[in-house]
């Protein structure tokens, strides 16, 4: 995957520094913002990107010149596209197409970005869109976590389990889970407890109850719904 990153901004809110030095080199922590955007790149496997620059870019373009070497010896490939006039985001973008013209999906990200964002979960994220991508929606079961709910309340109810329609995505499979715990003592019962979302709505009596139990042995239960992207909508 390869990055276009915004660096022709005029930094208007970070004046006077900005007046002789582009917003994207300022620096925090002793490294140039972006700097900090190249070692996220490389990071998560981006060996080339692209800089939109407008506002002092002549710094920019003579500073990193046509690549950056991380402190590890990554090598990140950059070439740059000057805007002449204000393009606006989109139009910064779409001047570097050059660059990214293709089928490969590319990333665009902004030349101040402060930010450990997971590129690759994004990335990830983008493959499931595409015909034939897959999707799993986890929901609990109705019985998931019923021994618990049987001491906390007087009337212990069933999980309503939603049916959650995708558009765009076919369900192709439901699989089912389950299986039995056993919490041995006190602790790890109200440690149980706590991570649900009884521990908000619980009786005080039910919660009286469950501190009084010395063991707990409880079934955890989950649907897992499989989704297939289709490929006509």
């Amino acid at each position: 995957m390869k990055a276009v990153i915004m660096a022709g901004g005029e930094g208007t809110r970070l004046r006077p520094i900005a007046e002789t030095m582009p917003k994207p080199l300022v620096e925090v922590g002793g490294i140039p913002v972006l700097e900090h955007i190249f070692r996220l790149l490389l990071r998560h496997g981006i060996t080339e990107a692209a800089l939109t620059t407008r506002y002092l870019g002549d710094v920019i373009r003579s500073r990193e010149g046509d690549a950056y070497t991380s402190p590890a010896g990554e090598r990140l490939g950059l070439c740059c596209f000057e805007e002449r006039e204000p393009l606006g985001t989109a139009g910064g973008v779409r001047q570097a197409k050059p660059f990214w013209q293709g089928s490969e999906p590319f990333l665009v990200i902004s030349g101040d970005a402060m930010t450990d964002f997971d590129l690759t979960a994004a990335e990830e994220f983008h493959r499931v869109l595409k015909e034939g991508g897959g999707l799993l929606y986890v929901v609990p079961s109705e019985k998931h976590l019923w021994e618990l709910k049987e001491i906390l309340y007087d009337r212990p109810y069933i999980n309503e389990v939603k049916q959650v329609p995708y558009e765009g995505f076919d369900e192709v499979e439901v699989r089912h889970v389950e299986e039995v715990i056993h919490l041995p003592c006190k602790e790890d019962i109200l440690a149980l407890f706590q991570m649900t979302p009884y521990f908000w709505n619980t009786p005080r009596e039910g919660v009286r109850r469950l501190e009084q139990q010395e063991t707990l042995t409880c079934r955890i239960s989950f649907d897992i719904h499989v989704f297939r992207k289709s490929g006509n909508k």
